[in-house]
């Protein structure tokens, strides 16, 4: 997920999204709208090597498959994460109408534990987990 916050240029029939998630065949996507008419934008990005970012990157740059093709998160740009966007937002488009005011890139990490207590004593809680 990679939650721009910019102001947008939506081409589209609600000029002013609210709090919207949409989700198709290229992944999902998570509108917030935050001040100053910016608005939060988390994108769901594949970085497999068999993903859209990987299948892009592969067309410029043929080391990329040879390297194994997954893509670093902490590689990917602006201009690819909205170049996804578009893919989710498909028929509509948005654009940067101004620049940006804040870009971060994270990754999820999921983890289960085979016991979350031991004598009765939960020791797994939190972030910290």
């Amino acid at each position: 997920m990679n939650p721009p916050d910019i102001v947008p240029c939506l081409i589209s029939t609600n000029q002013r999204p609210n709090r919207s998630v949409i989700s198709s065949k290229h992944g999902g996507c998570v509108i917030i709208p935050r001040e100053d008419g910016y608005i939060r934008l988390y994108t769901q990005l594949d970085t497999s090597a068999t993903g859209e970012l990987a299948k892009s990157r592969q067309q410029s740059d043929s080391a990329l498959a040879e390297a194994g093709g997954n893509v670093d998160v902490h590689s990917i740009t602006p201009d690819e994460v909205l170049e996804q966007a578009n893919r989710i937002f498909a028929p509509y488009k948005l654009k940067f109408a101004s620049t940006l005011s804040w870009f971060a890139i994270w990754k999820i990490s999921e983890r289960v534990a085979a016991n979350y207590s031991y004598k009765n004593r939960v020791h797994l809680v939190g972030d910290a987990a």
